[in-house]
């Protein structure tokens, strides 16, 4: 698969990895890149962003916003009716709306647990049903899905974020079977901790925002080094590729021995309920829970 002349819906795409996604498609001659965020400003930013490579660019590449809320069917819903309103066809899908958590399943109200879920995984297949009749018209389609490696293995205090994530990776691997004969192609991308703001939107257990950007993920692959990965990936057609670091030492692990694996989780990723308190109680502080 080649970029270049594809029209490409990205969501999640006004900042971090989803943007990255998105600049490189219009440096490699997309022809259309349609961006999407529940943010207006961070979504308008985006899409200044992408213009401005677009004005450089010797091919045109048409720069559309849908703004939307994924946890949301009815928005989903309208934005998907928008999009037939002013495209005729889609060749790319990427699904990389999501949000983390950073909280003991016990200190976790079930209101947050269902949006995480919601964001996570529903919308996605939500959007999904939607559109893939059309693209399958295309004979050759293409479905991107922003994964985690915690949708490899469990990690303390992401317990709902780890659902959603294994969740996505078999609904996607069997629709790809399904649906493999006519034309439909996946790529997962399993990131481990990228610069980007994830962690500083993570939920706590009563809905309110981590509210700091953690040392591993300011320390981590950047955006744009995530976001070279996965079109690599998904112009040889590979289903799953990984974005990690340090991370990789867990995945090998785990293939080889799902107990060792857990166990070295465990050692790395220490439960400190009392720091993660602290922390609560300052994002708390900083701003009110959606709850």
């Amino acid at each position: 698969m080649k970029l270049a002349k594809k029209t490409i819906w990205i969501t999640g795409s006004s900042g971090g990895i989803g943007l990255a996604m998105a600049q490189q498609a219009v440096r490699e001659g997309a022809a259309t890149v349609v961006l999407s965020g529940s943010n207006a400003e961070k979504l308008a930013n985006a899409a200044a962003l992408c213009r401005d490579i677009a004005s450089q660019q010797s091919t045109p590449c048409k720069i559309l916003c849908l703004r939307f809320d994924i946890s949301k069917t009815d928005e989903i819903n309208r934005a998907a009716e928008q999009y037939r309103q002013q495209l005729d066809h889609l060749d790319v899908l990427v699904h990389n709306a999501g949000v983390s958590q950073r909280t003991p399943m016990l200190n976790t109200t079930h209101a947050v647990e269902r949006y995480l879920m919601e964001v996570n995984y529903w919308g996605a297949v939500t959007l999904t049903k939607l559109l893939l009749p059309k693209m399958l018209e295309n004979q050759h389609c293409y479905i991107g899905v922003t994964s985690s490696v915690t949708g490899l293995f469990g990690v303390p205090l992401r317990t709902s974020y780890c659902a959603g994530k294994h969740a996505l990776n078999g609904y996607f691997m069997a629709l790809q079977a399904e649906y493999y004969q006519k034309g439909l192609r996946v790529t997962l991308l399993c990131p481990g901790k990228i610069n980007t703001e994830i962690s500083k939107s993570a939920l706590m257990g009563d809905g309110t925002s981590l509210g700091i950007i953690e040392k591993g993920h300011e320390k981590g692959l950047s955006a744009k080094r995530c976001a070279a990965i996965f079109w690599s990936a998904a112009k040889r057609g590979r289903l799953i590729c990984y974005a990690v670091r340090l991370e990789a030492l867990a995945i090998w692990l785990h293939r080889l021995s799902p107990q060792l694996g857990s166990a070295l989780i465990r050692k790395a990723l220490p439960l400190r309920e009392d720091a993660l308190e602290q922390k609560a109680q300052e994002a708390r502080e900083r701003s009110h829970s959606r709850w």
